[in-house]
């Protein structure tokens, strides 16, 4: 299901480019976002009835974890949330911004009805778990199959697309 859901952003991606360059969706107003409590990252997908591509991607941001999506494909996101559990799992409101207590991750969903989200937390019942940790793979895979072009302001010195140097072990 997660592939064919892939597939179709794509296709509805390409479409989107070639019809809607500027942004400025015509469906709902949706973002999804997920923040690891253990090393404080974020990933936002807004689509483009909540934030144009140009408002988002044009403007210098601190961050650049927040991407516009297609309204197609996150309409689709969110009915395959609901398919995989989002529903049963939610509790109404935001998710808590500082970890509670054992959660790893939070997933919020933010449409117009209302916010909703959902925590992944050590030692919950294995098949509550299991479906948590499938949302957040799903939710993940669309992040990182969606473009992104975020303007982000440089320091003097810094490199932004070298990689940083990673530990050695020592032989």
């Amino acid at each position: 299901m997660l592939r064919s859901l892939l597939f179709a952003a794509a296709g509805c991606l390409a479409v989107s480019c070639a019809t809607n360059p500027a942004g400025g969706g015509s469906g709902r107003a949706l973002r999804v976002s997920l923040l690891d409590y253990r090393s404080q990252k974020s990933f936002e997908l807004v689509s483009e009835s909540h934030t144009s591509r140009v408002e988002q991607y044009s403007q210098v941001r601190a961050q650049p974890s927040r991407k516009v999506q297609t309204d197609e494909i996150m309409g689709q996101l969110v009915d395959w949330m609901d398919d995989h559990e989002f529903g049963r799992l939610a509790l109404a409101g935001p998710a808590p911004r500082s970890a509670p207590e054992r959660a790893v991750w939070s997933l919020e969903l933010e449409e117009p009805e209302g916010v909703r989200h959902c925590l992944l937390i050590k030692d919950m019942p294995a098949a509550d778990g299991l479906a948590c940790r499938q949302l957040i793979a799903g939710v993940l895979d669309i992040f990182n199959n969606t473009y992104g072009a975020q303007t982000v302001e440089v320091k003097e010195g810094e490199t932004p697309f070298q990689a940083p140097e990673a530990p050695r072990r020592k032989k």
